[in-house]
């Protein structure tokens, strides 16, 4: 199976190969969005111009010769849309010639309200991970508070519901437990009674967990480990 026409099914799993690809070292990208049906061509155009269809061994030689290597990571959890992302490593090459690349440091790749930034970490080097970005976070902190004031509890209890399905990347689950410790704690100084809700809690991706990818020749979906 031709691994560059498989796009992810669940936004969760794409988030999880970019963070892959950018932690490798693919830190230039440029993204967009195609119609489902022009999506294979898509593919096709980046094949021919920036050989993303290259093998391990043709890329450990680019690498070695100081030749950028390219990565296309693409979404279809719309049946209209395809959302893309092209990568690229440092390096000679076509695609820093073609295209005007971002470089993930200066501008974060990011995506339904998250980004991609490189946090530090106690007694170990920094790393790269998913966040929400700034005004995710301050909607979030205005939506509950603002149904804390207003006494809402089926806003609350939603909001709680949806905050425990954000994705568990390191940076957004501290994110996620800061606002629902935010939370019961202006409900406790607001209403000043007893937090009526269960502890906030959020899982852990398994290792080996499985992601769901569609053919975006055949419409196929695929299920293989990740």
């Amino acid at each position: 199976m031709d691994e560059e026409f498989l796009a992810y099914r669940y936004k969760t799993d794409f988030m999880r190969a970019l963070l892959r690809a950018v932690s490798r070292g693919n830190v230039h990208y440029v993204q967009g969005e195609v119609p489902r049906k022009k999506a294979e061509a898509l593919v096709f155009k980046f094949i021919d111009r920036y050989a993303i269809d290259a093998s391990k061994k043709q890329r450990w030689l680019a690498k070695r010769n100081g030749v950028a290597n390219t990565r296309l990571l693409t979404l279809a959890a719309d049946t209209d849309v395809v959302s893309w992302v092209l990568l690229a490593t440092p390096g000679e090459g076509l695609i820093h010639q073609l295209e005007s690349l971002n470089h993930v440091s200066q501008k974060r790749l990011s995506l339904t309200g998250y980004e991609i930034a490189k946090m530090p970490k106690k007694n170990s080097p920094a790393s790269w991970t998913w966040r929400m970005q700034k005004d995710t976070y301050e909607a979030w902190h205005e939506r509950l508070t603002t149904y804390i004031r207003h006494n809402d509890m089926l806003g609350m209890e939603q909001s709680m519901n949806s905050l425990q399905r954000v994705p568990v990347f390191a940076e957004v689950r501290k994110q996620a437990y800061a606002l629902a410790a935010l939370a019961k704690g202006e409900w406790q100084r607001v209403q000043a009674g007893e937090y009526p809700f269960r502890d906030f809690a959020l899982g852990w991706y398994g290792k080996h967990q499985t992601a769901d990818r569609i053919n975006l020749r055949t419409g196929e979906i695929l299920r293989e480990l990740t």
